[in-house]
């Protein structure tokens, strides 16, 4: 999954941008656009041994 999309009534498609690593584990978010034109972010780093 890269993306989420969500429709809503009155207002264009809302989007949040998902990245993995090669395991599969989540290791980014970038949430949808505010009335600002801003979006959130968010790093997610694992043990690098462990992979989690």
């Amino acid at each position: 999954m890269t993306a989420i999309r969500q429709n809503l009534a009155g207002v264009a498609a809302v989007v949040a941008d998902l990245s993995s690593n090669r395991y599969g584990n989540l290791t980014a978010v970038t949430g949808p656009t505010n009335l600002h034109g801003q979006r959130y972010a968010l790093a997610h780093t694992y043990d690098p041994q462990t992979a989690t």
